[in-house]
């Protein structure tokens, strides 16, 4: 369970990093809300990051980006899947708004369709 000192470093943190981002509290979970701009397009995306506060910082925070640029790197059809090593006393929200960003500059105008093969 996320400690309020932790709560304001990471508030503090985002805030020094990533000041479009800002932060909620609500129905047992935390997170930053904000938007990112598309380096080739210029599309705004929208970005949601999220934590059960029950769980965090054991476990990380889930990525939202709307729109997608791409249509494979998803779960559930929202939530953006990337890989992490993640270690509980050293990363924070702001090491996945990190991901967020490299994920949204390798796919922004990649607006390729998704074809079923048989």
């Amino acid at each position: 369970m996320i400690t309020k000192n932790r709560w304001e470093v990471e508030c503090l943190l985002m805030a020094k990093v990533f000041p479009q981002f800002q932060p909620f509290s609500s129905d047992g979970s935390i997170g930053f809300r904000g938007s990112l701009r598309g380096s080739r397009t210029g599309q705004v995306y929208e970005v949601f990051l999220q934590a059960p506060a029950s769980d965090y910082p054991l476990t990380p925070p889930s990525a939202y980006v709307t729109p997608h640029p791409e249509p494979y790197h998803w779960e559930y059809g929202d939530k953006l899947s990337f890989l992490i090593h993640w270690i509980p006393n050293k990363n924070t929200f702001a090491s996945i708004a990190l991901i967020v960003v490299q994920y949204i500059n390798e796919f922004d105008g990649n607006k390729e369709k998704k074809t079923n093969v048989d």
